[in-house]
């Protein structure tokens, strides 16, 4: 954010073309900063970010919609204190919908 728009805009599409490819490699992580990326250029740009929305709107629907399971590990166990979690609410496959659809 200290650079400024003025110095970041030129060189702005080259970055948002490399962070697109990281983020097609499907690496949690890489999501992640992605996401991070595009917040830190959305302050920066302001109303200069509008023309980037193109891309960066379809990324955040392919997180919101991901399926990533369970995030504690489950034992086959009665004791209802797991990992110290009392409940633990899993993600069950077999009831799995989309939880965002969007038509354009």
């Amino acid at each position: 954010m200290s650079v400024g728009r003025s110095r970041i805009e030129p060189n702005l599409a080259a970055f948002v073309e490399v962070v697109i490819f990281g983020f097609g490699l499907e690496f949690s992580e890489m999501r992640e900063y992605t996401h991070g990326f595009f917040n830190n250029v959305a302050e920066i740009m302001d109303d200069g970010f509008v023309k980037n929305l193109s891309h960066v709107v379809p990324l955040a629907f392919s997180s919101c919609n991901l399926d990533d399971g369970s995030t504690v590990d489950i034992n086959e166990s009665d004791d209802e204190n797991i990992n110290g979690f009392g409940e633990v609410s899993l993600d069950d496959e077999a009831h799995d919908e989309p939880r965002l659809e969007i038509s354009v």
